[in-house]
């Protein structure tokens, strides 16, 4: 279980064998920018954390965890009507 807000992109980035600075490239941001986010210090925009799910290969739902169950998957709905 991971600690509510962002942490489990750093957990999920690291089981891929993802470096932050290559995950950083990939989705236009800085590496200290990622790392604020995976540590709680600054919030992703929708935009960026559907990027970082996109090159991860999970839902923006997974990156979230079980603290934001609900907005996740409001999220989730928002995106697939965007794209039905």
């Amino acid at each position: 279980m991971h600690k509510s807000g962002f942490g489990s992109i750093g957990h999920i980035r690291r089981k891929r064998g993802i470096t932050q600075q290559a995950l950083a490239d990939m989705v236009g941001v800085t590496r200290e920018h990622l790392s604020a986010i995976e540590n709680n210090r600054e919030t992703p925009s929708v935009s960026l954390l559907e990027r970082i799910a996109s090159v991860l290969g999970v839902t923006v739902a997974e990156l979230i965890g079980e603290a934001g169950t609900e907005q996740a998957a409001a999220l989730e709905r928002g995106r697939q009507e965007r794209t039905a």
